[in-house]
């Protein structure tokens, strides 16, 4: 998984704490929602990730409110996404 390298990198979840105080959306799609949890980015929050890899991405976020069945959760300007979906997150359904 590629996704375990940025996970691993120790700049990555500062890099993304600093994008998202400017940011108007933050968003996941498949396990990339594991480097919004290790950032911090989703505690407090409520968020969904690949189900197959689901187990491994709830491990790096404790206190989030993990959704396995969910097909996407936006939460305020955060959204994650299970699936390689960038459609959904351009235009988001209701």
């Amino acid at each position: 998984m590629g996704i375990e390298r940025l996970v691993a990198d120790q700049s990555a979840p500062e890099d993304l704490r600093a994008l998202q105080e400017t940011a108007e959306i933050v968003a996941s799609v498949c396990t990339g929602t594991a480097v919004l949890a290790v950032a911090g980015i989703l505690d407090g929050h409520t968020a969904t990730s690949n189900k197959k890899a689901f187990d491994w991405v709830r491990s790096f976020g404790p206190n989030v409110d993990w959704k396995p069945q969910a097909r996407w959760v936006t939460e305020l300007e955060v959204r994650t996404d299970p699936h390689d979906d960038p459609f959904a997150i351009v235009s988001p359904q209701t």
